[in-house]
């Protein structure tokens, strides 16, 4: 498990220094399209919630399980970030990514 994570955040690292967030973008799309592949690497989900992954100044890695009856609540997040300083919405949108 370890080994995998390890090697799709030094892909994101890479990616994102060559080609900035289209390029972990990029390596994010090929991941999720192997879903089997994920759930190698990180187990069966049990529970809804937040891991993280993997962070730095530069990267945050989360792996979010979506529970049945949960809501994304855009119009809330958008909100918050607005009210925020261009460093915090920088943040807030790389987490995302």
């Amino acid at each position: 498990m370890k080994e995998k994570l390890h090697m799709f955040v030094a892909d994101c690292r890479q990616a994102g220094a060559v080609n900035g967030t289209a390029g972990v973008v990029e390596v994010v799309s090929r991941a999720v399209s192997a879903p089997g592949e994920i759930l190698s690497a990180l187990g069966e989900p049990r529970r809804a919630g937040v891991q993280v992954l993997y962070r730095s100044s530069e990267l945050t890695v989360l792996n979010l399980i979506w529970g049945p009856q949960m809501c994304q609540g855009s119009e809330r997040r958008g909100e918050h970030a607005a009210s925020q300083g261009p460093e915090e919405r920088a943040s807030v949108h790389h987490s995302i990514t």
